[in-house]
């Protein structure tokens, strides 16, 4: 729960809400987007960090930049742990979609 607020605070509110969605014109134009940048994907796990996911893939850039494979647990070779109540699997393909995805 939480107190309604006075008609002041609800309209500083709502214009910080209006200003960081983007809902006013900003004073300066946006930089422009370089053009090496052809398309940006954007994969949303719930609740798990790049190396959950991707930690066992090597990205390209600046050199071999990538996670930890010891915890890519939703990569190429990852694991469900069924914890002693389910079955337990070992050095299989979890995400294998999003890796497909990604490497593209």
């Amino acid at each position: 729960m939480f107190p309604i607020p006075d008609a002041s605070s609800l309209r500083t509110g709502s214009a910080v809400v209006m200003d960081a969605n983007g809902f006013r014109p900003r004073p300066a134009p946006l930089a422009a987007i370089p053009p090496e940048i052809r398309s940006v994907v954007l994969i949303v796990k719930e609740n798990r960090t790049f190396d959950e996911v991707f930690g066992d893939m090597a990205l390209a850039g600046n050199g071999p930049v990538g996670g930890v494979p010891a915890l890519a647990r939703f990569g190429l070779r990852g694991f469900a742990d069924g914890g002693r109540e389910r079955l337990s699997l070992q050095n299989i393909a979890v995400t294998p979609n999003h890796h497909e995805m990604a490497k593209r």
